[in-house]
């Protein structure tokens, strides 16, 4: 289904981080939760940049999701720890009286990635209640924070089931760019 959006929509959802006030570096979370709510049949969506090249066939890729009810697949999922000079890290802002520990900071490579819509009403109301910063740390902080399951298509990292053990991908997690 092609749904219509502009570029504006995210406004509805979040705000600009101090980090950058003129714009969201990262923003497409904007635009997935402001699509996926236009598409009420739809319980995942998934959202693949124009340029991910895949050398297997798409329907073997998306047939290994079939049944799969995490709330977030993205990849190359790690932990603050893992790559600590991420320089976006610093765009994360946390709502009011929360104290958010560097272990429960989590970054997500998202050229790739499918969204629940259980995620998509968590993390919009959780943007109501000040979250801000760039989508890659703000969606798996938030929604494993939340008790959102996520889990990496791939990779080798903490957040990928055995069976998917670089599977799809080949990671590097200690690139920080």
């Amino acid at each position: 289904k092609t749904v219509a959006f502009t570029h504006h929509d995210w406004k509805k959802i979040k705000r600009s981080s101090r980090y950058s006030s003129r714009f969201v570096p990262g923003n497409e979370d904007g635009t997935i939760l402001a699509t996926i709510q236009q598409m009420p049949a739809y319980e995942f969506i998934w959202a693949i940049e124009y340029d991910v090249a895949y050398s297997g066939h798409w329907m073997t890729f998306f047939r290994d999701f079939d049944g799969n009810r995490s709330d977030l697949l993205a990849t190359s999922i790690v932990r603050y720890k893992t790559i600590p000079n991420w320089p976006l890290w610093k765009s994360l802002e946390v709502p009011e009286g929360v104290v958010l520990s560097d272990d429960a900071k989590l970054r997500s490579f998202d050229p790739c990635l499918r969204i629940s819509r259980r995620a998509v009403e968590l993390l919009i109301a959780e943007y109501r209640k000040g979250w801000a910063g760039n989508s890659e740390c703000v969606m798996p902080t938030v929604l494993q924070l939340a008790g959102g399951v996520i889990e990496d298509i791939g990779g080798d990292g903490e957040f990928t089931p055995e069976e998917r053990r670089n599977r799809h991908y080949r990671s590097t997690a200690t690139n920080s760019g």
